[in-house]
């Protein structure tokens, strides 16, 4: 969790004052900061490091974060990162180090993906109040539950096995 703000106050004095902060789903630039809001994510990439495996200790219902609690705290981290990286990346130069690919496209692919790695947890995720399908329906009767996540979770997977490949090679132009 300390890595990405390492990384962040070693390429900042070699980064120039203003930076796009924000890209619409285009990959276009819709807002303009200071180059130091970037120390922002990292702060809350070591919060999160900090916190999440505190928290759910706080809930005794919350017996799903207890026994998934590292893995969910991997995945925001790599989030934070990734989204962390690409402002900078994509402020130096547009274009990426993959092989001429645009960097908008890997970042559309990589949420493919975990789109999978969240359809192979919805299945196992028991009946609670905090994470899942959570309606008054599903809620209320642990047989709908199981077949809204079970249902839920393969169509996440195959989902993001079908749009992975095609967001990573489709323009983004």
């Amino acid at each position: 969790t300390i890595l990405p703000l390492i990384i962040t106050l070693f390429i900042l004095p070699n980064l120039p004052d203003n930076l796009i902060m924000h890209f619409n789903l285009a990959g276009e630039a819709d807002r303009i900061g200071n180059k130091n809001e970037l120390i922002i994510l990292p702060l809350i990439n070591i919060l999160l490091g900090i916190l999440l495996p505190i928290l759910p200790n706080k809930n005794p219902s919350a017996s799903f974060f207890n026994k998934y609690s590292v893995e969910f705290t991997l995945v925001l981290i790599n989030i934070i990162c990734y989204i962390m990286l690409f402002i900078p990346y994509k402020n130096i130069n547009n274009k990426s180090i993959f092989f001429n690919f645009d960097l908008i496209n890997v970042f559309w692919t990589s949420l493919c993906l975990l789109l999978v790695l969240i359809g192979n947890y919805l299945p196992k995720i028991r009946s609670n109040s905090i994470i899942g399908i959570r309606t008054k329906w599903t809620l209320s009767n642990h047989d709908t539950w199981y077949k809204t996540h079970k249902f839920s979770g393969k169509l996440f997977v195959i989902c993001g096995i079908v749009f992975a490949p095609v967001c990573f090679f489709t323009s983004s132009k």
